[in-house]
Order: structure tokens, then C-alpha cells, then sequence
């Protein structure tokens, strides 16, 4: 009944049950530190500084990115997630060292922080992808996705939880060191679920969705994408999918940072101390995800199944565009909590599943190196760029950064039209593979 519900198949139910549970213990570890961080950061470095620590994580980023492809393939996607884990754990822990004056640097440590969650959050969501779609095909994926990252919303509800209760309880450095157990129980789970869950393969996934719009010539680019850097930069301009794709992330990166620029100074003096900014980031997530895990559970697959993915996509670009017209007027409590919803929870629940099916058309081959280059680089640029306009504009005052928000919001719309253009989609298999297809 349960599966039916969830609108799942077979023993899908069963397969996907170890990585809801990593979803969860991952998202518990990635919302109790972006609180953390974000609390310690804006409290006792101030968000005036924030434009600078933009661009040591786009800087950061973009170092683990290059590692990342050079290592991944040889490592395999269990051992990479291992390492990646494991450098997430070693950064906390020289933050919590020299927060607690055992190691030098403290002032700095908020920063590297702060810069740190935001790149473990990149790996580590980039790379799960990777990983899940070892153990479940193309069509498999269109039905257990949604239910898979539903259990970050459960980890995200949970890691508010413990952050409120840890905050106003005991101190913030009893957060950090709660972030370093989740970090060994992630790895203990990725080690299980590749030890005991069994890889699958499909001829389907070794080939790109027949719904791209596409012309002669793309098969032989798709072929020399796989095989080296200047073919897949030829490939990605010339598929109009990887190229609105990537004018879409780059767009939205900044259109993201802006958001966070402005719900941060909001915060920054709205609340009196670090450990009230906290606590209300812990009670607001919790209930920012536990909406967001409804939402997840039981409405976007039927809003997907609905009005397709084209509109599903739409839907986010506008709230985009809507939420930085908002904030160019004025920015109070309400405002702050609705851009923060939209630039973290919404992008969670709706952006990302939406444009990993968006993705999920290219062959499985394709899928990793349009993920590794949408988080590599483009993500980087775009933290860079947004990192300049706000250091420039935040000398004249928030007008400026509101006009200028109004502007990307613009674009980011437009390219979310382009993305729309660049594949078709039957009404009969909205939101979904046709199962004829994928058995041929």
C-alpha cells in the first residue's frame, strides 16, 4: 500500500530504503551546519564581510571539484564518498579545535567554516547523485527520487531539532562536535549499502533520452564529450539541454548568493546574540522541512505527473523572480524567512529533483560530467561573480543590490524558458520515461 502511495514499483520500496537513510543522516549533518555556521558567522564576523567569503568557497570549490573528477572514476563512487566524508569531518573538527582555543586561528575559523559547509554540501550532494544512480535505472529514478530526498527533509527537520535543543542547552561547540558523529555514522552507512546493495545496468541509461531537441550531428559530439574536456565544452554549447542547463545554473548561483546576501544582513541585526540567531534557524528549519517534506512526499510527484516537468521548472524561476522583486522594495522578517525558504528548502524540494529528471534525458555517461561541470565550475563562477557585483554594490547601499537582484531574477526566468525549449515532452509521459522506451 505504501508503495502505491509513493507511486513505486516492484521492490523499489525495499532497494531505496539505505539511501534515505544516507539522504538523512547527510541533510541532519548539512542543516545543523549551515546553522551553525551561519550563526557564528554573521554574529561575530558580520555579514558586511560575507562577499569575500563568497569567493573563498566559489576559490574552494573549485580546487575540490578538479580533485574530484581527476580521482573519482579510479576510485569508485563508495571510496570517493569515503574521502569526502572524511575531509568534511577533518575540517569540522580543526574548526571546533581552534574555536575552543586548543588551536590557533579562531577568528579565521568561522569563515572556513562557513565556506566549508557550503563546498561539503556541494560534494556531497553532487556525489550522491553518482552514487544512487549505480543502483537504480533512468526509469527507476523518476519514481524513487523524490522519495529518496524526501529523507533529507527528515534529516533537515531532525538536524533543526538538535540545533535548537544544542543552542539553547548546552553551547555551539556541542553542535560541532554532533556534526562529527554524523559524519561517521554517513560513512559507516555508505560502506554497508556497498557492501550489501546490488549495482544495476540498463542499455537504455547508455543513451541519451530520444525527447532532446537535437540535430545530425549530436551523437558523434556526445561521443567526444566522454573522451576529453575540449570535446565535452563543444558538446555542451552545441546540445541545446547541457547548454540552457548551464546558462540556467549559472544564472541561479547568482541569483542565490543575492538572496543570501540579503536575508543575512536582515538577520544580522534583527537578532541580539549568536545563540538567538541559532535557535530560531534550528525552530525554522524545522518547520521550513517539515512543510518541504509534505510537499516532497505527496505533492510534486503528482504536480510533476500534472503539469510536466517544463512547468514544474517554471514554477521555481518565477518564485525566484517574484521573491528578489520583493526584496529591491523592502526587506523585513517575513521577507527574510521566504527568501531563505526559496534559496534553501524550495531549492532542495523542487529545484534540484526537477533538474536532475531535466538531466536524467542524457545517457548515464553524460549525466556525471554535466553534473561535475554544473558543480565545478559553474557554480564557482557564478559564487564569483555574485562575490564581485555585492562587494562593488554594497558600497552604495541595498538599492542598488535590490536592482540588481531584479535584473538577475529577470534572466534567471528567461533561461528557465530556454530550458524548456531544449527538450520535448509528450503529455502522455509527462514527468516520467516512457516505459517502451526504456525497454528498447
Amino acid at each position: 500500500m505504501l508503495s502505491r502511495l509513493l507511486h513505486l514499483e516492484g521492490d523499489e520500496l525495499k532497494r531505496l530504503w539505505p539511501f534515505f537513510g544516507l539522504y538523512f543522516l547527510l541533510f541532519c549533518l548539512l542543516s545543523m551546519a549551515d546553522g551553525l555556521s551561519l550563526a557564528l558567522f554573521v554574529k561575530r564576523v558580520g555579514a558586511d564581510a560575507l562577499p569575500r567569503y563568497y569567493a573563498l568557497t566559489a576559490a574552494a570549490n573549485l580546487a575540490m571539484i578538479g580533485l574530484y573528477v581527476a580521482r573519482a572514476e579510479r576510485l569508485g563512487s563508495a571510496k570517493t564518498f569515503q574521502l569526502i566524508l572524511a575531509m568534511t569531518g577533518a575540517t569540522f573538527l580543526g574548526a571546533y579545535l581552534s574555536i575552543e582555543g586548543i588551536a590557533g586561528g579562531a577568528g579565521r575559523a568561522y569563515g572556513v567554516l562557513f565556506a566549508a559547509r557550503e563546498v561539503a554540501y556541494t560534494l556531497l550532494v553532487m556525489h550522491f547523485g553518482t552514487f544512487l544512480q549505480d543502483y537504480f535505472t533512468r526509469l527507476e529514478m523518476n519514481r524513487v527520487l523524490m522519495v529518496v530526498y524526501s529523507g533529507g527533509r527528515v534529516g533537515g527537520i531532525a538536524g533543526g531539532a538538535l540545533l535548537e535543543t544544542l543552542a539553547t542547552r548546552f553551547d555551539l561547540s556541542s553542535a560541532l562536535l554532533a556534526c562529527l558523529v554524523l559524519v561517521a555514522a554517513s560513512m559507516l552507512v555508505v560502506s554497508m549499502t556497498a557492501r550489501f546493495q546490488r549495482p544495476v545496468e540498463s542499455e537504455a541509461d547508455e543513451r541519451s533520452d530520444e525527447g532532446l531537441v537535437r540535430d545530425a550531428s549530436i551523437e558523434e559530439l556526445e561521443r567526444r564529450a566522454l573522451t576529453s574536456l575540449r570535446g565535452f565544452v563543444v558538446f555542451a554549447w552545441r546540445s541545446p539541454l547541457v547548454r540552457w542547463t548551464s546558462i540556467s545554473s549559472l544564472v541561479f548561483m547568482i541569483a542565490r548568493w543575492v538572496l543570501n546576501y540579503q536575508y543575512n544582513t536582515f538577520f544580522e541585526t534583527h537578532f541580539g546574540s549568536d545563540v538567538e540567531l541559532a535557535a530560531f534557524m534550528g525552530r525554522y528549519t524545522t518547520i521550513a522541512l517539515t512543510i518541504s517534506l509534505f510537499l516532497q512526499l505527496f505533492v510534486m510527484s503528482r504536480l510533476i505527473r500534472a503539469i510536466g516537468l517544463k512547468s514544474s521548472n517554471l514554477v521555481y524561476g518565477v518564485l525566484v523572480s517574484i521573491s528578489l522583486g520583493a526584496n529591491a522594495l523592502h526587506v523585513g522578517l517575513a521577507q527574510a524567512v521566504a527568501s531563505r525558504a526559496l534559496e534553501t528548502e524550495l531549492r532542495f524540494g523542487l529545484r534540484n529533483p526537477v533538474n536532475q529528471l531535466i538531466i536524467n534525458k542524457l545517457s548515464k555517461a553524460l549525466r556525471v560530467r554535466v553534473r561535475a561541470f554544473s558543480l565545478g565550475v559553474l557554480i564557482p563562477v557564478g559564487t564569483l561573480l555574485s562575490s564581485g557585483a555585492l562587494a562593488l554594490l554594497a558600497g552604495f547601499g541595498g538599492t542598488l543590490i535590490g536592482v540588481f537582484g531584479v535584473l538577475v531574477g529577470a534572466v534567471y526566468w528567461g533561461s528557465c524558458v530556454g530550458v524548456n525549449r531544449s527538450f520535448h515532452e509528450a503529455k502522455e509521459t509527462r514527468g516520467v520515461v516512457a516505459p517502451q522506451r526504456e525497454a528498447t
